[in-house]
């Protein structure tokens, strides 16, 4: 990697330690790419950049799980009603920073983490109404404002 992308990922590195701090970065060796993992709400959050960057989005693992394969949860027709009508959103994947088509050189592996905090945000209430719904449909609660009633307090 050039001396002006290492440049930039150290100055990337201190807005990422000021929000998250906790905040672990390797040099990998031979292919001089970058391992950048972030502590967040229990979860390791690790960015791989490799020499194109920033040309090319970093491959983003969350546990050790594909980011982009997170963010396809929305592909029932449950949580594209939810997303649709909660958030405005059609697809997660299709908005998220990882599509090729959304990244761009001017973003940063802040932006992305924020979009990450935001999505993480997504998922875990689509997950809680959804099975919430589950729930009072196996007790016979057909009633769609008491699930969105019980979500308010989980």
């Amino acid at each position: 990697m050039s001396s002006a992308v290492n440049r930039r990922i150290n100055n990337e590195l201190k807005n990422i330690i000021e929000k998250f701090h906790n905040v672990n970065c390797k040099k990998l060796f031979p292919n001089n790419e970058y391992k950048i993992t972030i502590s967040f709400k229990n979860r390791n959050i690790t960015f791989f950049l490799d020499k194109n960057y920033p040309f090319k989005e970093p491959i983003v693992k969350i546990n050790g799980n594909d980011y982009i394969k997170m963010l396809c949860i929305s592909t029932d027709n449950f949580s594209k009603k939810i997303l649709n009508t909660k958030y405005n959103i059609d697809c997660l994947c299709c908005t998220s920073l990882s599509c090729p088509n959304v990244w761009k050189p001017a973003k940063s592996i802040l932006d992305y983490m924020l979009e990450i905090e935001t999505n993480i945000n997504i998922i875990e209430t689509i997950l809680a109404m959804k099975y919430t719904y589950i729930v009072c449909k196996s007790k016979n609660i057909f009633c769609n404002e008491i699930p969105e009633y019980i979500c308010k307090f989980i």
